[in-house]
């Protein structure tokens, strides 16, 4: 659905009779749209494979790089984070520490990302808090790479490329609906010499 719990802590989380997890208190949430899940889908990809390029080019379509963003440091940055994290086992790792160092990597280097990516971000350093207390030998590269598979073969299904491309078409559509106006705009912009 995109929708994601805010605020994951132990607190939060009950453990049943059962062997599921119960979530509870769902005053914080946030929702990812299904470019941004599909784009986050991309990156965990990028990151079972250790391609740090295709992570950094989906950032950006993720957030926004501002004019005076220096991608290339942005690059280096986080392939030596990804460098010094990935493939420890959680009770060599400090969630916050890492949360907080991912975050500052982005505004370091002029990349703005949304508040719900940011929140997620959060929440998911929550859960690998919890996880580390139940099992200290969690490593996330042997966890992720069924889910990786899994979710390879449900993004490139068939139905679910001609949904994507549909959405698509119609989006482009609508572009070519407002060219003429937006063209006019730009004109009458530079006419009154407001065009920079």
């Amino acid at each position: 659905t995109g929708l994601f719990h805010g605020h994951p802590h132990a607190g939060n989380l009950l453990y049943e009779p059962t062997g599921k997890v119960a979530v509870i208190d769902f005053g914080q949430t946030g929702h990812l749209s299904d470019e941004l899940r599909r784009v986050m889908g991309q990156m965990l990809m990028a990151l079972k494979d250790g391609d740090v390029e295709t992570m950094a080019d989906l950032y950006s379509e993720v957030g926004e790089f501002s004019p005076e963003a220096n991608i290339q440091g942005f690059r280096n940055d986080l392939g030596n984070f990804i460098d010094r994290n990935y493939g420890m086992p959680a009770d060599r790792v400090d969630f916050s520490q890492i949360a907080q160092e991912s975050l500052s990597i982005a505004r370091r280097n002029g990349l703005y990302l949304p508040r719900d990516f940011v929140l997620l971000v959060k929440s998911l350093m929550l859960v690998a808090s919890v996880i580390r207390d139940l099992d200290p030998g969690f490593r996330l590269d042997v966890a992720i790479t069924p889910a990786v598979r899994r979710l390879g073969l449900r993004m490139y299904r068939p139905d679910v490329m001609l949904h994507r491309g549909w959405r698509l078409g119609l989006r482009f559509a609508g572009m070519i609906r407002r060219m003429p106006d937006d063209v006019r705009d730009l004109i009458e912009k530079a006419r009154a010499g407001r065009f920079t």
